[in-house]
């Protein structure tokens, strides 16, 4: 499912392009931009140094500084500690996409001289945001997937457990659950945080996240 960010940065860079292929007179159909400039009796040329660049220049400046808003809001509460951390993601991105898009059409597709250094750089930041966002999904990916499995080895757990209640004492249900547990972890010995809790998902998890070296990953489960 294509996210509602995605959709506008969709939507607004194939309207920008058709402007673009009107006002560069490579096809001949109804512009808005060129009706608004016209209009207000500014010229219609969108070559840089024009108002149509100059303006799309400056709108694409502002949302590329406003993804700063996102690492604002990870590193301080300024911007309160209750507001959702996937709403700023996700307008994060929409800025890192909409900003390098309008800063190429600024161009006008002709980048030369100093300038080039600048544009260049901002293409690599731009891409390196898309590789990023790939790996981040690839651990969310494996962490849910991770969570799935767990559940069901939980339930199987807590079925057996049942099943043979009688033979079984709560001492020897901790220690078979500890061992499970570090068999999931990949760790031999280990003192479970919580050694009289009941769900093997919970001694799982609490584990998992009490080991430092996956905590980065773990700590949003």
């Amino acid at each position: 499912m294509i996210k509602l960010y995605m959709k506008t940065c969709l939507g607004i860079l194939i309207w920008i392009s058709y402007e673009y292929l009107i006002l560069n007179s490579n096809i001949a159909l109804p512009s808005l931009l060129r009706f608004i400039f016209t209009s207000l009796g500014y010229t219609d040329d969108p070559s840089p140094g024009k108002p149509i660049s100059y303006i799309l220049g400056w709108v694409g400046f502002t949302l590329m500084c406003t993804t700063n808003l996102y690492i604002l809001k990870k590193r301080t509460n300024l911007l309160g500690k209750k507001s959702n951390p996937k709403g700023w993601l996700e307008f994060h991105i929409l800025c890192g996409i909409l900003g390098p898009i309008l800063i190429i059409f600024h161009t006008n597709f002709k980048v030369n001289g100093l300038v080039a250094i600048s544009f260049w750089s901002m293409i690599i930041s731009f891409l390196s945001g898309f590789i990023g966002r790939f790996f981040y999904i690839q651990v969310n990916t494996d962490i849910n997937t991770l969570k799935k499995k767990i559940s069901r080895y939980d339930d199987s757990f807590q079925n057996y457990v049942s099943k043979h209640a009688k033979l079984i004492t709560v001492e020897r249900f901790n220690s078979i659950r500890d061992q499970v547990v570090a068999t999931a972890i990949g760790k031999s010995n280990f003192d479970s945080p919580y050694p009289q809790s009941d769900s093997l998902l919970d001694a799982i998890m609490v584990t998992l996240k009490s080991r430092s070296s996956i905590r980065p990953k773990l700590i949003s489960l």
